[in-house]
């Protein structure tokens, strides 16, 4: 349904009602006057006062409240309606609104704000790898070095990702050309630190490209944490058979992220809706598309040439010597 025009006299809000904890039920819902996904509008604070203390009553939930349009002056009034979810207001119209998913789920998505919030929290963290290297590497050649290398490590894992052809699951995941491996290669290359850093900017850079999900914590987990893991890498950085190492390292790492994730906010798709099924499910589901890139990537890293080459290509993404 598309929203009513701006009208100084005919102002707009919307109320979002939550279940109270330890309720069964995922959402309730208030239905009253015109329904809109994700909530319900009110065409007077009069009717939305009731209505908040009808509902709160009845559905023992909490509910949250957001001015869509009107004058400053018939909005000023709910404000204290506002005053314990803040949080909500703030987060639901400046960097994300509510919206639904091809499968009408309640999802969020990020508003331009949002996006460009995430774009420059993905610059610190990379500036972040960059300045925490070792006190012996801060040079400006080294620092450009670790830039260019990070890039383009962080380009071919984006290009392997999404533009070339994978196979694809129905409920998220893929089968890529060895994009982990490029992500793993910059904790290979730079260390524990430079690693997990870049590997949290390229989760956001994967949430950037889909800008939407359920809840702030199941973004944190499946994309900054999920895709960081893979900077585990960095701490075989100096071991032998480190890039091995920490190729396997990093993707167990995300493995387990994938399935906390799994388990967590997406049981509903379990066919057994009990905590060994939904384990299992969760356990399965990420295996088939994390598990096959995985064996593929560590068959051809034990090529011995290829080895060779990965080590090569070490010594010249590490060298103080910009020239090489």
């Amino acid at each position: 349904m598309k929203r009513a025009q701006k009208n100084a006299s005919n102002p707009h809000y919307l109320i979002r009602t939550m279940p109270a904890k330890g309720s069964t039920q995922r959402k309730h819902r208030f239905c009253c006057k015109t329904y809109v996904p994700g909530g319900t509008v009110f065409q007077d604070a009069a009717d939305l006062s009731a209505a908040i203390g009808v509902f709160s009553r009845g559905a023992g939930g909490s509910v949250s409240c957001r001015v869509l349009f009107g004058t400053p002056a018939r909005k000023a009034p709910m404000l204290s309606l506002l005053a314990k979810t803040k949080e909500d207001f703030f987060m639901f119209d400046f960097f994300a609104f509510p919206t639904t998913n091809s499968w009408e789920e309640d999802i969020f998505q990020l508003t331009t704000p949002g996006i460009i919030t995430v774009a420059v929290l993905m610059a610190a963290l990379i500036a972040a790898a960059i300045l925490l290297r070792p006190r012996t590497k801060r040079t400006a050649k080294t620092a450009t070095k670790q830039l260019v290398f990070s890039g383009a490590a962080l380009a071919l894992a984006m290009v392997t990702s999404e533009f070339i052809p994978t196979i694809s699951l129905p409920f998220g995941g893929s089968v890529t050309l060895f994009s982990m491996l490029f992500v793993v290669l910059i904790g290979y290359w730079y260390g524990a630190k430079a690693g997990l850093l870049t590997g949290f900017a390229y989760g956001l850079l994967q949430f950037v490209i889909d800008p939407k999900f359920y809840s702030p914590i199941q973004l944190l987990v499946d994309y900054p944490l999920a895709f960081g893991a893979l900077g585990l890498s960095g701490f075989f950085s100096e071991k032998k058979h480190g890039l091995l190492k920490g190729y396997i390292a990093g993707v167990l790492g995300r493995y387990v992220f994938a399935f906390l994730s799994g388990a967590v906010f997406f049981a509903h798709y379990a066919p057994a809706q009990t905590p060994l099924g939904i384990i299992t499910y969760s356990l399965g589901y990420n295996a088939s598309y994390i598990m096959p890139e995985a064996a593929a990537t560590v068959a051809i890293l034990a090529i011995p040439a290829v080895k060779n080459a990965f080590v090569r290509i070490k010594t010249l993404a590490t060298s103080c010597d910009i020239s090489n």
